[in-house]
């Protein structure tokens, strides 16, 4: 007997194909950007350095690929012009566990069509910018 669904947040590692097919529903990933703008590991950080205007958090169901699953639900919020990384951070983790609490009865209760992300938007927010993996020299671009 294994776990009914996972659910991971900012975990930062691809899952193998052979963990995801565990869960009899799955595994869902709480992602800090509105899919599939992006995709990676450093999304809260890229959207600041990029002067997004707004972001949100993605609750997806995974697949073998990196942030590539099929989105169940989104919320935006806006970037204010004085937000760090912190403060979205901070915005974004009380989103996404809110987001999370809703989405998963109705997940089990099949009230979600999956929905696949759509190719057009899709960027990659890598780690860090540079070889010195130093974030204090990127600041928001003036708007």
């Amino acid at each position: 007997m294994g776990p009914d669904l996972l659910v991971v947040a900012a975990y930062g590692q691809i899952l193998p194909p052979a963990l995801l097919e565990v869960p009899r529903w799955g595994c869902l990933n709480v992602h800090a950007s509105l899919l599939p703008r992006h995709r990676g590991a450093a999304p809260i950080q890229w959207a600041i350095a990029l002067g997004d205007a707004e972001t949100g958090v993605t609750i997806m169901k995974m697949d073998a690929g990196l942030d590539t699953g099929d989105i169940l639900r989104q919320t935006a919020t806006p970037i204010a012009a004085d937000d760090t990384a912190e403060t979205l951070h901070a915005r974004l983790a009380l989103l996404g566990a809110r987001l999370l609490v809703v989405t998963i009865p109705d997940w089990l209760a099949g009230r979600i069509a999956p929905q696949p992300q759509p190719a057009e938007g899709m960027t990659y927010a890598a780690r860090s910018p540079g070889r010195t993996g130093d974030w204090t020299g990127i600041s928001r671009p003036p708007r």
